[in-house]
């Protein structure tokens, strides 16, 4: 281990430099410069009193440090032989103000004490937005959750243990960043996304539809029904425990604000891309070993690719039988067989006296289907040819099918209502997608560029997120 003010090596477990005399276990604390007068130091935790050393009673003195430090180098040049020139870079070093980036603190969780003092401190602006230490903490929270979600059970395997504190865990050793640091970057970048977002839909007068207004309605909801059946006295409190001390329900309210906002605003955005059949063809060329490479099936020769939504209605009652290898299947009546029919029909039915469209069957589908699939509207993306149960496969890749066909098909697993929602080659779905998502990118970094942002890394506090609920 090494002296963090000067750089002599110091023995194991000693904390108190025998050098410089400064106690490597206390916070370090930069000099005030004439830049820095006016910004409020870090606060440093209550230690319990102890005899002062000398650096410290002469830390304000610039001249005297100076000059403590010109005498101590000529013992420092005898026993280590570094030159007067090496001890005065160390010591210039000490007083270096710390550069405002990710890297300020090493750590940046606060005590639950200061939690309520510096819930308002601006961290981030944008233009005349501005982000909180608690708004921060909201986005923070989303970040890990997100994360956790993804990676299922397994977070332990990329290196992070939830029962430890994120600014003990390393995330990149050679970048220096600790966990906390990684999704904390992660949650500025997010809000410096999101908030470039709602900014340009402002501009150009995107309005969220009344659907969307009304989902986003009841996600707020949400937040009163969750603290009523967890026996929270308030939103405010369930929100404090659950994604960190001082956050409000206004803090997640704005994060849910610019979430629907930035969210709504990119799809449609995405949705209205035009994509010429050359910029196609030249992606697939520039992709087509990279496209190979994440799916082999990816090439000029691999066929249609289809999207069908559909409605199962599965009978009922049916009897248990088993075949002559002992394995135990169902096996229905004409008359329950019929009764399915009949109900698949009353759906079918019911689509077909409204708008008949694709999102009205999608609606039906999320109501009546039996399918895994029912809550995302029933729908089965990126089929291929054989991939399907027979009688399935045959109605959707049946060579007259087209966009917008729908349906009646039985198979073992009952009867399903059918909307052919399209197809195309799957060269070409896959080189769309890839300009897509190029195009897709530039808009979320010229977005960024155009609406940069300022962050006062001095200025953050975290509370340690709780991971037992």
């Amino acid at each position: 281990m090494f002296c963090k003010y000067c750089g002599k090596e110091l023995e194991e477990n000693q904390t108190v430099c025998s050098n410089c005399g400064r106690d490597n276990a206390d916070p370090v604390i930069p000099a005030e410069s004439a830049e820095t007068k006016s910004v409020q130091s870090p606060e440093l935790p209550e230690k319990p009193k102890r005899k002062k050393t000398v650096l410290k009673i002469v830390l304000s003195v610039t001249a005297i440090v100076l000059l403590a430090a010109m005498l101590a180098s000529v013992l420092y040049i005898g026993t280590t032989g570094k030159s007067f020139s090496d001890m005065a870079h160390s010591v210039v070093n000490i007083f270096k103000p710390k550069e405002n980036n990710i890297h300020y603190r090493d750590s940046y969780t606060i005590p639950d004490k200061k939690v309520d003092s510096k819930r308002d401190d601006v961290v981030a602006t944008m233009g005349d937005r501005t982000l909180t230490n608690s708004q921060l903490q909201v986005f923070y929270w989303m970040q890990i959750i997100d994360f956790l979600n993804y990676t299922g059970g397994y977070a332990s395997y990329y290196g992070l243990d939830i029962q430890k504190p994120l600014d003990e865990q390393m995330f990149d050793e050679q970048k220096g960043l600790t966990w906390q640091k990684y999704f904390m970057e992660a949650a500025l970048n997010s809000w410096h996304r999101y908030s470039s977002l709602a900014i340009e839909a402002e501009k150009n007068g995107f309005k969220m539809s009344e659907e969307d207004e009304k989902n986003l309605e009841e996600a707020k909801k949400l937040l009163e029904e969750d603290a009523e059946k967890g026996k929270y006295e308030s939103v405010d409190a369930m929100l404090a425990e659950q994604v960190g001390k001082g956050v409000t329900r206004d803090d997640y309210v704005n994060y849910l604000n610019l979430y629907y906002m930035g969210n709504l605003y990119f799809t449609d955005i995405i949705e209205k891309m035009e994509i010429s059949q050359e910029e196609i063809d030249a992606y697939f060329e520039a992709h087509a070993e990279e496209l190979k490479k994440g799916n082999p099936s990816i090439t000029k020769e691999s066929g249609l690719l289809i999207d069908v939504r559909h409605i199962l209605i599965q009978p009922e009652g049916g009897k248990k039988v088993e075949d002559d290898k002992g394995n135990t299947k169902i096996e229905y009546s004409e008359a329950e067989w019929e009764a399915c029919r009949v109900q698949a029909q009353k759906v079918y039915d019911e689509w077909l006296s409204g708008e008949k469209t694709e999102g009205s069957f999608a609606e039906l589908a999320k109501k009546y289907s039996k399918d895994g699939n029912a809550p995302s509207g029933g729908i089965y993306p990126n089929v291929s040819k054989g991939s399907m149960v027979k009688e399935y496969d045959d109605w959707c890749f049946d060579p007259a099918r087209k966009t917008g066909d729908h349906g009646l098909v039985k198979t073992p697993f009952g009867y399903h209502v059918m909307y052919f929602a399209g197809g195309e080659e799957g060269w070409i779905r896959a080189s769309r997608e890839g300009v897509r998502n190029e195009k897709a990118g530039k808009v979320l970094v010229d977005y960024g560029e155009q609406n940069p942002i300022e962050v006062t890394y001095k200025a953050i506090g975290l509370a340690a997120p709780n991971f037992s609920n």
